[in-house]
């Protein structure tokens, strides 16, 4: 991709959907098994715009391509607000206590701006090792910065002066004058010396003014005397006074904005949200995202010497649209994929139809998606746009453009700070109630990430109906609460009834008959519940502790949901009934049964393999009576939930990493493409040359040409693969299914019988033994089994004959399947990412999306079902599938 001297080097950030969808990335160095360590050396101070432009940048760009397996170290020098050789010192000796004496090793230090790059030059071979070092935001790069360092590479940071002014001079017409700010700081005098030479370039064009190292009043006064109409200003940073008094960019900004009306213009983009019109600048978040490419690639194997200092810095055009409307200049004047920020939510609504398409990479996966996905305006609430199951699950009929307070149910604030939460990343997922069109609240998990759109701030969201969940859950423990109340209620009864037994002589019989009636009440309520509910007094030891409790009463329930029939628990320990060592829940229960407070909780009990809510509460001293139901079903439900996130993120790291490849290389082969026109066009122009020489000339640009249009189709053809998997899943999770009782034995003989000819071609032999009948849908059941031979006949180990058997049992109420080869194996690093969606072991020697089991899990879920693996390089793998047992009736 290198061509004349001009190296193909940096790419424009992804459309707004790709970046959207960058929240969730996975590892990219699952090859190397061990997790990578980063350190981050920041020259400045948190909070300082230029630093937290570069850190979203190096941050971002390792998450889109390795987050999940790099641990990143952030450290900064703080070098403005604390100057000289001291302060240097002491972050040294802090660097060597927290990392050297700890045996913390780097595979990598990205260092920004000059003071930390000076650092490390001086200090960081003792503190850190000839660790691989990266760098950015350096000021006018010369080999001699890193004379004497090893192993560093990085990235130039130089201002586009002349352009900056050239974009003054177009946008702001009726310039005469432009005034040059700058301050003390050395860098600051640097960038001053290149716009002196730059200047003479301009002749009379315009003139200019030289503000350069003024104390504030002074500086002010200077401003004041400009005239708005025929005046700009060219802001150089103005961070150190003459005198040694250091300022924000924001106190600095409001220095200049407060003296003078004039538009300012600038070469950084920290100082468009003060008040700066833009310019060609330099670009933060680029030099972190080029700095972190670097990083990748040596994480990746390769040397930092190897790899060249990228000269060219990642300047763009950015533009304050806010400011551009302030003085009225048009936006067709700016130049050619220029970035807008701080645009409006109704100037992006206006033109929302263009701009979708444009800025959506992959529109119609958002458009079409089955999870219900808004877009929003973090500032002023306004839904930009909504997919077609947003707008079915909420009934509106125009999502687009309404606010979202008029469906979540929190007030205007809230939903300001939460929006606030997610657009900082500090917090993603949300519990939130929305209002349908219907005048129906429904409780909805939120998945919310920020996203940029045309320099505007968005957040994307993610919307999952959790109603039936939250409701089912109160109502249980509404129902649980109510029916503790009861039992004890009936046992005050009873024992109310025996005091009068006690009491009173004359009134035994009618006591007794209060007694039986009270007793026959209580058995009814016990006989007729649903939940499991059992009498309990506390055993003590001989210090009185409680050490066990034994069981004094059941109701039927407590036998259908255990197995343990009444006469084997009632009068025996619980240690005794449940088979464990310690009486479960003791502390819990016994609490209650000594302070008489009542408890609820939610557990798992292990030897039984079930989830229960219990309610408990104490009907006299140390006795307790507890209501048991079985929410089994409803962590399942959750469990499903929980599942379907996780294929959520599959989706979104697809979206974000693997579309991302073939992007670049379209963008990349059509610069190159860009570049062979304009040789052909200077060919057919070139007068002097003959024509045979013209003609070999042209013939000289086609070979690469072809190969840029070639290598362009194969990106497209790659996305369209990449696209055309994603929709096949969605379609997948919506079919209708048709659950039965399936003959697993007929299934696979008919399955055997289609892949006679490639088992035969492999040179294997696929055996199927004797497999129990499941609950299922046939037509999945015969895609998961057909996926999972289609593999063991993909990777069969050409070392040995190949040997696949298919194998079965039941198990309780389970049906359980062996998929069972003697192939190449899998490596413990894969064995979970092969289910992650498009990925394949061997890209390069087999062929497939990498969609096998990313399908076969998805059907499973679906089917109630579960799907795991065993495996070892050189020997083979093993894949169990459980699904429900069909009842022997066939049912």
């Amino acid at each position: 991709m290198c061509r004349r001297g001009r190296p193909f080097r940096g790419f424009p950030p992804l459309h707004a959907f790709v970046a959207a969808f960058a929240l969730l990335a996975f590892a990219a160095f699952a090859a190397a098994g061990a997790e990578k360590r980063v350190l981050l050396l920041h020259s400045f101070h948190q909070g300082y715009e230029w630093t937290d432009s570069l850190h979203r940048g190096v941050v971002e760009e390792l998450l889109n391509s390795g987050g999940k397996e790099i641990a990143l170290y952030t450290e900064y020098l703080d070098s403005i607000r604390n100057p000289g050789e001291s302060h240097e010192e002491m972050m040294a000796e802090l660097f060597r206590r927290r990392y050297a004496e700890r045996g913390v090793v780097f595979d990598a230090i990205v260092c920004t701006d000059d003071d930390a790059l000076v650092f490390l030059r001086k200090r960081g071979e003792v503190l850190f090792g000839d660790v691989p070092k990266v760098f950015c935001g350096i000021n006018d790069f010369t080999p001699e910065r890193i004379e004497g360092m090893t192993n560093v590479t990085g990235v130039n940071e130089a201002i586009s002066v002349g352009e900056t002014i050239e974009a003054v001079l177009n946008l702001c017409r009726s310039t005469k004058t432009i005034a040059v700010v700058s301050g003390s700081r050395r860098t600051e005098k640097r960038n001053l010396e290149l716009v002196r030479w730059i200047a003479p370039s301009f002749g009379d064009a315009v003139e200019f003014v030289w503000l350069d190292e003024l104390e504030p009043d002074v500086l002010r006064k200077r401003l004041g005397e400009l005239d708005p109409e025929s005046s700009a200003v060219l802001m150089l940073t103005y961070l150190l006074t003459p005198s040694g008094r250091a300022l924000s960019v924001r106190e600095s900004m409001e220095l200049i904005t407060g003296a003078t009306s004039a538009p300012i213009f600038g070469c950084w983009d920290f100082l468009l949200p003060h008040g700066a019109v833009g310019g060609k600048v330099v670009h933060g978040r680029s030099q972190g995202e080029a700095a972190a490419s670097l990083a990748l690639r040596i994480l990746a194997g390769e040397r930092a010497d190897a790899i060249p200092v990228e000269l060219e810095s990642p300047n763009r055009y950015v533009f304050n649209a806010a400011m551009l409307r302030k003085f009225s200049i048009p936006e067709a004047l700016l130049p050619k994929d220029s970035l807008l920020v701080n645009r409006t939510a109704a100037s992006l609504l206006s033109n929302w139809e263009a701009l979708s398409r444009k800025f959506f990479f992959g529109y119609d996966l958002f458009a079409e998606n089955v999870v219900p996905m808004l877009l929003i305006d973090p500032d002023t609430g306004v839904i930009l746009d909504g997919n077609h199951a947003a707008i079915g699950f909420y009934g509106y009929p125009e999502l687009r453009g309404m606010n979202i307070a008029n469906i979540n149910t929190l007030s205007p604030d809230e939903i300001a700070r939460e929006m606030e939460k997610a657009r900082r990343r500090n917090i993603r997922f949300f519990d939130f109630q929305h209002r349908l069109a219907d005048g129906t609240v429904r409780h909805v998990a939120v998945h919310a990430s920020p996203v940029s759109i045309e320099g505007k701030d968005a957040l994307l969201s993610l919307i999952i109906d959790e109603t039936e969940r939250v409701v089912a859950q109160e109502t249980l423990r509404q129902r649980n609460l109510w029916i503790a109340v009861l039992v004890a209620v009936a046992l005050l009864l009873q024992s109310g009834a025996l005091l009068m037994l006690l009491r009173s002589a004359a009134h035994r019989k009618k006591a007794e008959k209060a007694l039986r009636e009270s007793e026959r009440k209580l058995g009814a309520l016990f006989s007729s519940m649903t939940e499991v509910v059992a009498l309990h007094d506390l055993v003590f030891d001989a210090e009185g502790r409680p050490v066990n409790y034994r069981i004094t009463g059941c109701n039927a329930a407590f036998t259908k949901s255990t197995g343990i029939p009444k006469e084997a628990a009632v009068g025996r320990l619980a240690t005794e009934v449940y088979g464990t060592e310690t009486a479960p829940y003791l502390q819990e229960y016994g609490t209650v049964a000594l302070t008489g407070e009542p408890h609820t909780f939610e557990t798992y009990f292990a030897p039984m393999d079930k989830h229960f809510f219990i309610s408990v509460v104490s009907p006299g001293e140390n006795s307790f009576a507890t209501v048991t139901a079985d929410i089994t079903s409803i962590k399942k439900a959750e469990q499903l939930i929980e599942a379907k996130n996780k294929e959520l993120e599959q989706v979104v790291y697809v979206a974000s990493h693997d579309l991302r490849s073939p992007l670049v290389n379209v963008d990349g082969y059509s610069r190159e493409l860009e570049y062979s026109v304009e040789d052909l066009l200077r060919a057919l122009d070139d007068e002097s040359l003959a024509p045979p020489e013209r003609e070999g000339a042209i013939r000289a640009l086609l070979p690469d040409i072809t190969d840029s249009l070639r290598r362009i189709r194969g990106s497209a053809k790659q996305m369209d693969a990449l696209l055309g998997g994603l929709l096949k899943l969605s379609r997948l999770g919506r079919a209708a299914l048709a659950i039965g009782p399936v003959d697993m034995n007929e299934l696979m003989a008919e399955l055997s019988s289609s892949l006679q000819f490639q088992v035969r071609e492999a040179g294997a032999t696929l055996r199927v033994g004797r497999l129990p009948a499941c609950r299922g849908d046939a037509v999945q059941l015969i895609q998961v089994f057909s996926n999972l031979l289609g593999n063991a006949l993909k990777y069969l180990d050409p070392q040995r004959p190949g040997e696949i058997v298919v194998e079965g049992r039941i198990e309780q109420d389970r049906a359980v399947y062996l998929v069972r080869d003697n192939g190449i194996g899998i490596a413990p690093q894969h064995q979970e990412k092969i289910f992650q969606l498009f990925h394949r072991l061997n890209p390069s020697e087999s062929e497939g999306e990498g969609l096998g089991l990313t399908i076969v899990r998805q059907i499973l879920g679906r089917l109630d079902g579960e799907v795991a693996v065993e495996s070892a390089p050189g020997t083979g793998s093993t894949f169990t599938i459980t699904l429900p047992a069909a009842s022997k009736k066939g049912e």
